[in-house]
């Protein structure tokens, strides 16, 4: 059985991509990040999160462009039609349905 955290981490994914999508495709982590603290996810580090961005970079869901060492994540079409449930992904939650 899944730990609790394990279990979140689909959720965070779709969380990220939801994110993205709703600010213009782009975000830094940190913005990633203060994001996810407002949608509940208070203990996420930023180097959990740069392991979901390089799971959605493995995936086609997000490209990321570095500046020193801030990483920008640019969400992608595939991206756009995984947050809104018309593509399915192992490892990303689903959105809900009417939400």
């Amino acid at each position: 059985m899944a730990s609790y955290s394990e279990f979140l981490i689909p959720i965070r994914r779709l969380s990220i991509l939801e994110l993205l999508y709703g600010s213009q495709g782009k975000a830094n982590d940190k913005v990633l990040q203060d994001g996810l603290d407002r949608m509940g996810f208070s203990r996420v580090s930023r180097a959990q999160i740069r392991d979901d961005i390089r799971f959605l970079i493995d995936s086609g869901c997000v490209i990321d462009h570095w500046v020193g060492d801030i990483c920008v994540v640019e969400i992608t079409r595939r991206g756009v039609d995984v947050a809104q449930g018309r593509e399915i992904i192992d490892g990303v939650k689903q959105p809900e349905i009417g939400v």
